[in-house]
């Protein structure tokens, strides 16, 4: 029958990180009490491996006794059994979960995460027994100081040469395969301010404040509010922009209009019209008109102040015609030069060419 192990003992005791802990004879019997394999079976390790790999045997249950805390061992490898018994690895160590850890599974309590088995390593936790799994030697687990990498990859290597020496290869491949221990005299040969420090549990990151979070919080607010603030006024100088330059364009296009309207080519009543017509064209688009050589290139507005320009003052409408309407026409009425320019139109349309009304106007009123 396996003896149990004891592992802990009531105390101030100093982790391999160096923190100080304060352990009551009440907190370790919370921790015996609180112990359950179906929520997390602390495994039997060699060192303390970050990742509790690989495990030799098992804490079966945890009792608080006179000298601390007791673990039952079980299902334990028979030669991992045979190197402890022969002294190979007389240290061990217990790993525990910090109560407010949040990776502890009984969250409250010191939580035992694994027990590591050490060969020379000086203990932490001071007057414990030696481990043993034998019935006439006693078995204690100590506290563990610092301690390299390096050794516990040392151990390992030599752990798995005597399970091959022993029973081969195939036998050393199930109980500890080769790259684990590969993997431990890599992490070994890293410098040594990259290594982690390992602890009673796992690293835990940083926590902010709630008066440190509502301060972030503000911060990211009056950013925002400030950003907000830059793009609202931006916004707005573009809109006064916008409407300055348009301004400039309509009352540039209302003087050209002021002009046509003078030279009698434009009526003034379709002044408004015109200039808000000639105010939407895009001048920034070329448009090519005819073919060949003949053909213009011309953007909307600069074609639209040809056909004005072209537009010949040959027709009165209407300010400066006398009592009976009649201009400077030839002596024709409005009424009279409407009349012929439709029969105008009529005539060449007869002969199969297109005239607009202007140009039909304008053939009357030079005629």
């Amino acid at each position: 029958m396996i003896k149990s192990l004891n592992i802990f003992k009531p105390g101030k005791h100093t982790a391999m990180n160096g923190l100080s802990l304060d352990f009551s004879e009440d907190q370790l019997r919370r921790s015996a009490e609180a112990y359950d394999t179906s929520i997390h079976e602390a495994p039997l390790t060699v060192g303390h491996p970050r990742d509790n790999l690989p495990a030799y045997g098992w804490v079966k249950s945890l009792s608080f006794a006179e000298n601390g805390i007791e673990a039952d061992p079980y299902q334990v490898d028979a030669d991992f059994a045979e190197m402890v018994n022969a002294g190979r690895f007389k240290k061990i160590s217990a790993s525990w979960y910090l109560p407010d850890s949040p990776s502890n599974p009984v969250p409250g309590v010191y939580y035992l995460r694994h027990v590591g088995f050490l060969g020379a390593q000086p203990p932490a936790v001071k007057g414990l027994r030696d481990a043993a799994f034998s019935e006439d030697e006693e078995g204690i687990v100590e506290f563990v100081e610092p301690y390299s990498t390096n050794i516990i990859a040392t151990m390992m290597r030599r752990l798995r040469d005597w399970i091959i020496s022993k029973d081969g290869i195939e036998a050393a491949d199930k109980a500890l395969p080769d790259f684990l221990v590969g993997d431990l005299e890599e992490e070994a040969r890293r410098p040594a301010d990259s290594e982690p420090n390992p602890t009673f549990s796992e690293p835990q990151g940083e926590e902010m404040t709630r008066e440190e979070l509502a301060a972030q919080q503000a911060k990211l607010d009056k950013q925002k509010a400030d950003q907000d603030a830059q793009a609202a006024s931006f916004a707005e100088r573009e809109q006064r922009i916008a409407e300055r330059e348009a301004r400039i364009k309509r009352d540039a296009v209302a003087v050209e209009i002021d002009k046509f309207i003078g030279a009698g080519k434009v009526p003034a009543a379709k002044k408004d019209a015109l200039v808000a017509f000639m105010c939407g064209l895009d001048d920034s688009t070329v448009i090519e008109f005819g073919e060949g050589d003949k053909a213009v290139k011309q953007s909307p507005m600069d074609f639209m102040r040809s056909f004005l320009g072209e537009i010949k003052p040959a027709v009165s409408f209407g300010e400066e015609s006398g009592e009976d309407g009649a201009g400077d026409n030839g002596g024709l009425t409005a009424e009279q030069i409407k009349d012929k320019a439709l029969e105008y139109q009529e005539a060449k349309k007869s002969k199969g060419i297109a005239v607009s009304y202007v140009d039909a106007v304008n053939a009357v009123t030079a005629a």
